[in-house]
């Protein structure tokens, strides 16, 4: 608690105009940690180097994730600055190995960015809403997430798609966290806690999941909820969007063989996810049939030619090689319905709290939860 409440204070004085939402170390360093705010950046500081304030590029539609990387010199924070969204980034989580970083927020998104080459890899929409929470399988294989969809959401780092969708809260879910004593190579136990004050554990294998429903045509039986009815409607119109808009201009990519850089057209509409949300300029570049990954280009370069506004002592900004210009195409994964995912149900539900929960933690012998008024309870394991 010290030591949030002390980081926190240490971040004031870099980002007056933001509010801090999560702060972690960053995996294996005990000078280098990371910070997200509301204003959807991310910061990578070190706790050796002087504070200054700071102000980053603002967000650009057109120009999506960008990363802006200091002279590993500098004697000031920060020493990277990643522009990620117009909205708050709610939550981060970094990857077992410590080489991926997954972020969600009021967006709806789901990003998995490199973290050394800080360049953004996949793209996931969520099913409805803010997603609020994140978490890595113990493998690294693994993705949770849980918003106000009111789902805990499975996705496959390694296949690149959604598992599975969690239901059995009846409100929005605040956290999840894979169990790291009860995962093994066949079942995977996990724990998601939410606004309904309830404590709900799952178990996850191929084997528990339930076969989606076949997609019915429009003369199917029954009528669609309104959740399913906005995404059935929306799932075509994200898929048009990446056959219809343009690539983004001044962006050079590298395309073997041969290898060459080839400029492209103007920029052109900008598109949208299921939510609504605008994300970037892109066209589809390659598809695979329906519900399949789209690869995709967006403006998400290292650009030192973006201003960065400073306060105090001028920091210096690392030269960037043309190599490092070239674009690592990121891959936008369409949104699929309630139909086309599986669906698990939870082994155990149990109201813990009379007030909305807000974290969840697990340990050897015990399950920690907490809620909205700061109460802390310790569980026996069941």
């Amino acid at each position: 608690m010290y030591l949030h409440l002390h980081l926190h204070l240490h971040l004031q004085g870099i980002m007056n105009d933001s509010s801090v939402t999560m702060l972690k170390w960053v995996p294996g360093s005990e000078d280098r940690w990371m910070a997200s705010f509301n204003d959807g950046s991310i910061l990578l500081l070190d706790k050796d180097r002087d504070d200054q304030n700071f102000v980053g590029p603002s967000y650009h539609e057109e120009q999506g994730f960008h990363a802006s990387k200091f002279h590993k010199n500098s004697r000031h924070n920060p020493v990277s600055h990643w522009r990620v969204s117009d909205k708050s980034i709610t939550a981060f989580a970094f990857s077992p190995n410590g080489m991926h970083v997954a972020t969600v927020g009021y967006d709806g998104i789901l990003r998995i960015i490199e973290f050394k080459t800080e360049r953004l890899q996949d793209v996931f929409g969520g099913y409805y809403g803010r997603l609020q929470c994140v978490a890595w399988s113990p493998d690294g294989k693994y993705i949770l997430t849980g918003g106000q969809d009111d789902l805990v959401t499975i996705w496959s780092f390694v296949e690149k798609r959604i598992i599975a969708r969690c239901q059995g809260h009846r409100s929005w879910v605040t956290a999840v966290a894979f169990d790291p004593w009860r995962c093994d190579d066949k079942v995977y136990r996990f724990g998601s806690v939410g606004e309904d004050c309830r404590l709900l554990l799952w178990d996850f294998s191929f084997g528990a999941l339930h076969r989606p429903k076949q997609i019915k045509g429009s003369s199917g039986n029954g009528p669609q909820s309104p959740k399913e009815t906005h995404m059935s409607s929306c799932a075509p119109k994200f898929e048009k969007m990446i056959r219809s808009s343009p690539m983004p201009q001044n962006i050079n990519i590298r395309e073997p063989p041969p290898k060459t850089t080839t400029s492209l057209p103007s920029l052109g509409r900008a598109g949208s996810l299921s939510n609504g949300t605008p994300f970037a300029r892109f066209r589809r570049r390659s598809s695979r049939g329906p519900g399949t990954a789209t690869t995709i280009a967006t403006t998400a370069v290292m650009n030192t030619n973006v201003p960065v506004t400073t306060i105090g002592p001028v920091t210096a900004v690392r030269q960037v090689s043309p190599d490092e210009h070239l674009v690592t195409n990121p891959t936008v994964h369409p949104v699929l319905t309630k139909t086309q995912v599986s669906v698990l149900q939870p082994v155990c539900s149990q109201k813990i709290h009379a007030d909305p929960c807000v974290d969840l933690h697990f340990g050897k012998s015990t399950v920690v939860t907490s809620d909205r008024r700061g109460c802390v309870r310790t569980w026996g394991r069941p």
